[in-house]
């Protein structure tokens, strides 16, 4: 098996002049973080890698390679690649190891992927279960106060583990009672 080629993705930028006859433009900006390579084998599409992966794993044109070689490269290309989304999904806010899987294996990731790469994220610090309870009972108190019962229920939706929201909520003092009172009845 031979690389045929090699092409950059580029990003698609739309025109701001109204008399341009093509409003989408095609512009590869050597500066951006975001650099993704199509291989294409034998002539054609095999597989796409970001730029430090293409750079790391040689991927040059006329480069061959074995079938054995091929699968491991596709399936470092695949594992880093579905690490990325999840470091992006996990930019906006703090997610639970389920919730981080069910957005891999939507996008299209294998199970074996997705498992890795949470394994990966906890390790490195990304995902802690115990901190995204306390955070969310946390903030459930301060902005809307609910009964222990339905805050184990809305935590389970969320793929919570029960040895962990038993011990969120025995950090927690809630009064259900209180919490019933402050319910305003529309």
């Amino acid at each position: 098996m031979i690389i045929t080629s090699v092409r950059k993705k580029c990003t698609h930028v739309k025109s701001t002049d109204v008399n341009e006859v093509n409003p989408i433009n095609y512009t590869c900006n050597v500066n951006d973080i975001n650099n993704v390579y199509d291989i294409y084998i034998d002539n054609s599409y095999s597989f796409s890698v970001n730029e430090e992966d293409y750079f790391k794993l040689s991927l040059y044109e006329q480069r061959e390679m074995s079938q054995e070689e091929l699968d491991m490269i596709k399936k470092a290309a695949n594992f880093t690649m579905a690490k990325t989304r999840a470091l992006v999904y996990l930019s906006f806010k703090i997610r639970t190891a389920k919730e981080i899987e069910n957005k891999l294996l939507k996008e299209g990731y294998n199970f074996d992927t997705t498992t890795k790469v949470i394994k990966d994220l906890i390790s490195d610090g990304y995902i802690n279960d115990m901190l995204y309870v306390r955070k969310f009972i946390y903030d459930r108190n301060k902005l809307n106060p609910k009964s222990k019962k339905m805050l184990v229920y809305e935590l389970k939706n969320k793929g919570i583990d029960d040895d962990l929201i038993a011990e969120g909520l025995t950090e927690l003092k809630v009064d259900n009672i209180l919490v019933a009172k402050d319910i305003k009845w529309v």
